[in-house]
């Protein structure tokens, strides 16, 4: 809307900065640099902050842990997801395994994984959908149904807008993970998730203290007023004109000036602590991701047994395929002994 909203196609909105996000970004109001940003949306900012810088954290949760299934054949243990979720405590050092894997469960339950015992009792989550597409790629989609390829492309993040039927699904959601394969052999991903802290305002440190003065102006303002009301000479009579609108006004004008100053003080406080919060939760993800690069005592032998436990599922692909409808079933049946002994 041009004059009650955020601006779109038809131009810049007086109201836009009631609209104003950095971190999410519409029309053609995009602050790439803080010295773009207007006095009025500097004052929004520096009172009301910018949004959270961490909007698309859980889609980059997702992604990287299915990523790291993925490149693990589709059987990984709680150590190795910890480094993309929220773990309890950081990795201890001593190579112990991972006390708590409740926390686990959002991944669990986004990505469709099931829980595991292996031979030594350790527990490893398998993914039946991302050990699919990590060993039979666009040639895993052939067996299966309109409702799990929409549940493969949910886990690998693909977007299945138009597409109606099994084949539009089959053919879109192929399509993308081979240009995803093609893509990923030259990408790094990143060895644990890291939040980004919240800045208190992305204004810049003149428009800061530009907006810090108007605070404070309005405070000594309301205060001096408030003296002259108090004055012997005003004290107790009913004004009348501009004089008595202020009069009426007054405590609305106090209660302005102190949250003109509150708010941005609190929020300055929130802020501290937000930061602090998230600072310790990369703390613990990166040590999780230190100690599966050391992987040593429990964590090594839980690695070891997800490894064997993503071979023990055989993904059909295309090149396991050698099928033809103008061969009998006793025809084809004889060419699969031939191939199971080694005969031509």
């Amino acid at each position: 809307n041009m004059f009650f909203g955020p601006s779109y196609w038809w131009g810049p909105s007086p109201f836009d900065f009631l609209f104003y996000n950095p971190y999410q970004p519409y029309g053609v109001n995009r602050y790439r640099d803080p010295s773009e940003l207007s006095f009025l949306e500097s004052v929004f900012s520096f009172l009301f902050g910018d949004g959270d810088p961490n909007s698309d954290l859980e889609d980059r949760r997702y992604r990287a842990i299915a990523q790291v299934v993925r490149d693990n054949g589709g059987a990984v243990t709680a150590e190795q997801i910890a480094p993309y979720m929220n773990p309890d405590r950081a990795y201890s050092g001593s190579g112990g395994a991972m006390p708590d894997e409740g926390f686990i469960l959002p991944a669990i339950q986004a990505l469709k994984g099931t829980p595991e015992v292996t031979e030594d009792g350790d527990i490893v989550y398998v993914f039946d959908e991302l050990q699919e597409s990590a060993g039979g790629g666009a040639a895993a989609l052939g067996g299966m149904s309109a409702r799990e390829i929409k549940g493969l492309a949910q886990a690998e993040g693909i977007s299945t807008a138009g597409m109606y039927d099994r084949d539009d699904l089959a053919a879109g959601v192929s399509a993308a993970l081979a240009a995803r394969g093609a893509r990923g052999a030259s990408s790094v991903r990143r060895p644990y998730l890291e939040e980004q802290e919240y800045q208190f305002s992305l204004a810049t440190g003149g428009q800061q203290f530009a907006v810090a003065a108007l605070g404070a102006l309005n405070l000594v303002g309301a205060l001096y007023l408030g003296n002259l009301l108090a004055s012997p000479y005003i004290a107790g009579r009913t004004l009348v004109g501009l004089l008595g609108f202020v009069q009426t006004i007054y405590p609305a004008l106090v209660a302005y000036a102190l949250a003109f100053v509150a708010v941005p003080v609190a929020r300055f406080f929130k802020v501290k602590a937000d930061n602090a919060a998230i600072e310790a939760r990369n703390r613990d993800r990166a040590s999780w991701a230190y100690a599966l690069q050391k992987a040593g005592g429990d964590v090594k032998r839980k690695l070891a047994g997800a490894k064997r436990l993503s071979t023990q599922t055989k993904v059909i692909g295309k090149d396991d395929i050698d099928y033809s409808t103008g061969e009998s079933a006793v025809d084809q049946e004889l060419k699969d002994w031939d191939k199971k002994f080694g005969k031509d």
